[in-house]
């Protein structure tokens, strides 16, 4: 599933009949290129979800056992095991050429193991009109750092 599809998606609480807010954000654990959790949004603040605590993914929503699964607060919400998905978006991708692929546009996850599956970068257009897109398997990946992620190779898979 690509993460974009998850942004906006209600979570549903099972045990307490109660939608307990949306999805805002993905943590991306970039070392071992994985899914953790989902950073939430929801009248109780901003909220963070395991993954481990989900029930399902379903088409509309997805749903947990029960409220407390989600870990709710004001201030950092957890520790430095990945990185959020929209800081991701902000970063470069360069190949082992030295050939910059674009910025990254998406990440693709395998659900409900987290695992990270695709990138896909994108270079040039207007308004994505014109734009050059690459998919960029996991095994191509070779590390996402502070500023920049590095790939093998990445092959030009459309212009849109």
């Amino acid at each position: 599933m690509k993460i974009s599809d998850l942004i906006s998606m209600s979570i549903v609480s099972i045990t307490d009949g109660e939608r307990m807010g949306t999805v805002k954000d993905v943590l991306i654990d970039t070392g071992k290129l994985r899914a953790t959790a989902l950073i939430l949004g929801g009248k109780s603040g901003k909220g963070f979800l395991s993954l481990d605590h989900v029930k399902s993914f379903g088409p509309d929503a997805i749903t947990i056992e029960g409220a407390d699964a989600i870990q709710w607060s004001t201030g950092q919400l957890h520790d430095d095991s990945g990185r959020e998905a929209a800081d991701l978006m902000k970063l470069s991708v360069v190949d082992d050429s030295g050939t910059e692929i674009g910025e990254l546009h998406e990440i693709t996850v395998d659900l409900p193991s987290g695992n990270v599956l695709t990138l896909s970068a994108r270079k040039g257009g207007v308004f994505g009109i014109g734009a050059e897109f690459s998919d960029i398997p996991v095994e191509e990946i070779v590390s996402i750092g502070a500023s920049l992620i590095t790939v093998k190779q990445a092959v030009v898979s459309a212009t849109v």
